[in-house]
């Protein structure tokens, strides 16, 4: 009993050391027991580009680039760093143009110049990061290096396109299991591929489809329309479908290919008057066998207008900066769009504000608001909308911790997004289920931990996991989360 006083008295110098620990315990275990392991740092630097190639048995490969070397690091399941091995191109100056992942490997594509030919390389590495099998995908002295990149709606297909002089547009499919080109096309397009691009998507049976909008300018209102350019996977003929829009303009779209329906959806917000505003939503699909195109729209209405932030400034002509950020197929052949509110501010510095720290006196503001859920039945009709309010404020970092990850389960989505953006915050997720019932929880606190989330770069590869990147201060760090 003599000592207890001691034993006190030690305990009280140093209750603020047990408070910061209690503090990052609790942290790492902030809401409904979810599970937080970060990762060791990686330096990084402005010209730093890194990307998740996938999780394989437990094992998390990151493709890491700087200043022209590429490394793959490899994490195991508590995100400890297990080995790197630098990856080597046929060329030096050769740029990535994409990466997919595999059963347990993973393809690397790349591009670069030899004289007056352009080169694409593929690349098979086993899950070691050891080289496998090398291809060349193409040689053209016509086409440039730099290409555009996607992948199939199984993922067993490459999909590089560039357009080239006189508003035409070459393409080319590429099986990288089997490693051959199932066919290249070029035809002429009806617009400038770079202002009228919406998108394009290449289905299970290799066949392709490429949306444009054309006229979309307030100026000639009345002329626009969107055409859809089809080609089936053995077919040398390019098919074009045009689709007017009955005077609207479109703010913002998404195309997507609905393989249970065997249709292409074309979806998206429209406005009248301003493209920063959108006034309602529109839809449409097609297909080779139904090429009678139902164009539907819905204006927003005054309530739903008020629930977004800022709305009372656009003075009931819509909503400023709302933008679609995703849609998402239903099972049933509807759709659920997620818009949000983005709004970016150049300013000026004030004559008192200006120093050798104001960046030339002035700054860029980025501010990311209000998330829109809307689902539409597969006819085109409205079914339900929801509004998540939000505000993140940055300025100068190109909103790079900003908007929110798209989390899907079998029963619900979850949109997680940082509340702030900054170090000491706290990241939140809205839990969205099919009939539009939404619950909110806290997932996680960064205080004292030296983290800032990048959400937008995050990687989900389960159903109850994902990966979160974090840049602090030229450092890189892992963050996974168990729900």
């Amino acid at each position: 009993m003599r000592n207890t006083p001691f034993i006190v008295l030690q305990i009280m110098m140093h209750k603020d050391r047990l408070l910061v620990l209690l503090i990052l315990l609790l942290s790492l275990a902030y809401a409904r027991g979810q599970k937080v392991v970060v990762s060791n740092p990686l330096d990084i630097s402005s010209q730093t580009h890194y990307e998740i190639i996938g999780q394989f048995d437990g094992q998390l490969l990151l493709y890491f680039e700087e200043r022209g070397r590429i490394d793959i690091h490899a994490f195991d399941r508590e995100m400890k760093k297990q080995w790197s091995k630098e990856l080597h191109m046929v060329n030096k100056s050769a740029k990535t143009i994409g990466l997919v992942p595999g059963q347990k490997e993973f393809h690397h594509f790349y591009s670069f110049r030899e004289s007056d030919t352009t080169v694409v390389v593929h690349d098979i590495y086993n899950l070691r990061a050891e080289l496998q099998e090398s291809y060349f995908v193409l040689k053209s002295s016509r086409l440039g290096s730099s290409f555009k990149f996607s992948t199939s709606t199984d993922g067993l297909h490459a999909l590089f396109f560039q357009p080239t002089a006189n508003d035409q547009l070459w393409i080319l499919s590429y099986d990288y299991n089997e490693a051959f080109v199932s066919w290249e096309r070029e035809f002429e397009l009806e617009a400038q591929f770079d202002k009228s691009f919406v998108g394009v998507e290449l289905t299970q049976k290799n066949e392709l489809y490429l949306v444009l909008s054309v006229d979309n300018k307030r100026s000639r209102r009345e002329e626009h329309q969107f055409v859809i350019y089809y080609a089936g996977s053995g077919d040398s003929e390019i098919k074009s479908y045009q689709v007017p829009t009955s005077d609207l303009l479109m703010n913002s779209g998404q195309v997507l290919y609905d393989e249970a329906h065997s249709r292409l959806n074309v979806v998206g917000f429209y406005s009248k008057r301003n493209l920063d505003q959108s006034e309602g939503l529109f839809h449409f699909t097609l297909s080779p066998e139904n090429t009678d195109v139902k164009f539907t729209s819905y204006p927003w209405n005054k309530e739903l207008e008020q629930k977004m932030l800022g709305a009372s400034k656009s003075g009931g002509r819509g909503i400023d900066g709302l933008e679609l950020q995703q849609a998402i197929l239903r099972e049933d052949g509807g759709i659920l769009l997620i818009g949000e509110v983005v709004k970016i501010y150049q300013r000026r510095a004030s004559f008192a504000e200006r120093n050798m720290y104001s960046r030339g006196g002035s700054w860029v503001d980025f501010v990311y608001e209000d998330i829109l859920l809307v689902s539409i039945h597969p006819d085109g009709d409205f079914h339900w909308n929801k509004v998540i309010n939000k505000r993140q404020f940055s300025q100068d970092d190109n909103g790079l911790f900003s908007s929110f990850f798209l989390f899907s389960t079998p029963s619900m989505i979850r949109i997680i997004f940082n509340d702030e953006v900054k170090v000491n915050n706290t990241a939140s997720s809205y839990e969205i289920f099919g009939d539009g019932k939404v619950n909110r929880t806290s997932i996680l606190s960064t205080q004292y931990q030296q983290l800032q989330l990048r959400f937008l770069e995050a990687y989900q590869y389960s159903s109850t996991q994902m990966i979160v990147p974090s840049e602090y201060k030229g450092s890189l760090k892992l963050v996974q989360i168990q729900f």
